[in-house]
């Protein structure tokens, strides 16, 4: 542009990289796209009675089939929950853990501390209202340690 003059000189980014100006914003976008490459942004739905435990934080672990969707999910990423059932309210948490098991059995085990008012029997009845036994038989199941990273829409 008129009455500009540009100098043409590389910038030292951080760690002694150099980037000439030009190339100075494309490199940016580069680089945090990079810096973030393995963080991803899940979506799902749940009940009321769950999603406000999270928000209570009473919730430190969902609950879900270990399916090819759920073995996307990495250690870092977040999940957004949308409330059913009108989908209008969403909360975004941080997964702060992956812990995979071969049936609802074993995973009450290791997460029985989390449910202290269950017994195991009826722990597992109540997951058998969402997902098959033969599907937790395919897949298996998987506790995703969660964190709240964002307050819900309507507070």
């Amino acid at each position: 542009k008129k009455g500009l003059r540009y100098i043409e000189k590389e910038v030292e980014i951080d760690h002694g990289e150099s980037v000439h100006p030009k190339r100075f914003k494309r490199y940016t976008i580069l680089k945090n796209a990079w810096d973030h490459r393995d963080m991803r942004t899940h979506e799902m739905k749940l009940v009321s009675r769950p999603f406000d435990d999270i928000v209570n934080g009473t919730k430190r672990y969902e609950i879900r089939l270990n399916d090819e969707k759920r073995q996307k999910i990495k250690i870092g990423d977040y999940i957004i929950f949308r409330k059913l059932p009108d989908l209008a309210n969403s909360i975004t948490v941080e997964v702060t853990s992956l812990k995979s098991y071969s049936d609802f059995s074993s995973m009450y085990g290791d997460l029985r501390s989390e449910y202290p008012d269950w017994e195991k029997d009826d722990w597992i009845k109540a997951m058998y209202a969402y997902y098959t036994p033969a599907d937790e038989h395919s897949y298996g199941t998987l506790a995703i340690g969660i964190k709240l990273a964002q307050k819900p829409d309507d507070q």
